[in-house]
C-alpha cells in the first residue's frame, strides 16, 4: 500500500527508483502496476559474498536507470536477508542521493525485530537521525507497519512521516480512498493504546519467541541479525 501510493506522488509514468539487492519481490509490482515506475537494482554482493552498499554502485545504476530516477529505497533492516545497514553505511548513500536531489525512503518496517545487538557488538539505528537540515529532512519519507513487529500481516496498516508538505497534503488525499477498514482501525488503536504493555511486556516478549523460532530452524538456514530469515 504504502509503495503503491507513493509510486502516484512522487513519480511521474517510466520514472525510476532505485533500491539495493537483495530486495523485497514484491517492490516491482507495488510501484509498477499503477504507479508506472522501474525499480532498478543496485547490486551489492562482493567477491567475497558480503552484501556493501557502494557509492559507486549507484552512481552507476542511476546513469543506467530507464527512467529518470526521482529516489532512493532503502530497506533497513533488509528483507529478505534480515540484515541491517549501519549508519556510517547509510550515510554515503543518503548524502549521494541529498545531492542529487533525491527523495529517500525509508523502509524500516522490522526496527523492532532485532534480537542480537549485544552478541553482534552493534546497535540498529534509525536512518532518520542521518538527516538534519529542514531541506534534508523535506526529502525524507519513513514508512513502518505494525504488520511485522505486532505478527499481524492480515491488518493492512501502516505509517507514513515526512516533513514535506507537498507530499503529505498529496497523500492524505489517496488515503479519502485508501483508508484502512473499521475492524483493523479498532484493532491498531487497541494495540498502540497500550504502550505500557508494548514497551514492557510485548516487545521482549515478540523478540524471545522469534529467536526461539530462528534457533529451531538454524540448521536449514544461514545465521542472521534479525526475524526469521
Amino acid at each position: 500500500m504504502a509503495s503503491d501510493i507513493l509510486s502516484q506522488v512522487l513519480f511521474n509514468s517510466g520514472d525510476s527508483v532505485l533500491t539495493p539487492a537483495p530486495y523485497y519481490y514484491r517492490f516491482v509490482n507495488d510501484f509498477g502496476e499503477r504507479g508506472l515506475v522501474n525499480v532498478e537494482i543496485v547490486q551489492t554482493l562482493t567477491e567475497n559474498g558480503l552484501f556493501i552498499l557502494s557509492v559507486e554502485r549507484f552512481e552507476e545504476a542511476f546513469l543506467k536507470a530507464k527512467g529518470k530516477v526521482r529516489a532512493i529505497l532503502i530497506v533497513n533492516p533488509q528483507n529478505p536477508d534480515g540484515c541491517y545497514f549501519t549508519l556510517n553505511q547509510l550515510k554515503p548513500i543518503i548524502d549521494w542521493a541529498l545531492n542529487k536531489n533525491l527523495f529517500i525512503i525509508l523502509d524500516e518496517v522490522y526496527n523492532l525485530c532485532i534480537y542480537e545487538e549485544e552478541e553482534i557488538n552493534c546497535c540498529f539505528e534509525s536512518a532518520v537521525k542521518l538527516f538534519k537540515t529542514p531541506e534534508e529532512l523535506n526529502k525524507m519519507i519513513w514508512v513502518w507497519s505494525m504488520s511485522k513487529v505486532f505478527s499481524i500481516p492480515g491488518l493492512r496498516g501502516g505509517v507514513f512521516y515526512t516533513r514535506n508538505k507537498k507530499i503529505k497534503e498529496a497523500v492524505t488525499k489517496f488515503m479519502m480512498f485508501n483508508q484502512p477498514n473499521c475492524v483493523t482501525q479498532f484493532i491498531m488503536r487497541h494495540f498502540l493504546d497500550d504502550q505500557d504493555w508494548f514497551e514492557k511486556v510485548y516487545l521482549f516478549e515478540n523478540l524471545r519467541r522469534l529467536k526461539n523460532t530462528r534457533d529451531k530452524l538454524i540448521l536449514f538456514f544461514g545465521k542472521s541479525k534479525n526475524s526469521f530469515y
